[in-house]
């Protein structure tokens, strides 16, 4: 067994990180192409894999957000934790 050994301040700035990250969503492109018989398969099937892009962005961010919120739930815990077995010990921490 190991001595857990972090740095809450450090932990919050990087669960902060990627909680802005994740409220950042880039946009997927599109496409604007004038009807033609030739290109209509092409363009269907880009419009497609598009549209897949954008739904896996948004569930990649989604992710992101609720891992973050986790981290930081967990870093909290861990600090109350160690502050509530400094109170118990007699000491300040």
């Amino acid at each position: 067994m190991r001595t857990l050994d972090f740095d809450p301040a450090y932990a919050w700035t990087l669960t902060g990180d990627l909680y802005d990250a994740a409220g950042r969503i880039p946009t997927t492109p599109t496409i604007e192409v004038a009807p033609s018989p030739t290109l209509e398969r092409f363009t269907a099937a880009l419009a497609r894999a598009l549209a897949g892009v954008d739904k896996q962005t948004f569930s990649v961010h989604d992710r992101a957000r609720v891992l973050a919120e986790e981290s930081s739930a967990h870093i909290d815990t861990a600090v109350g934790a160690d502050q509530d077995l400094g109170a118990a010990l007699g000491r300040l921490t």
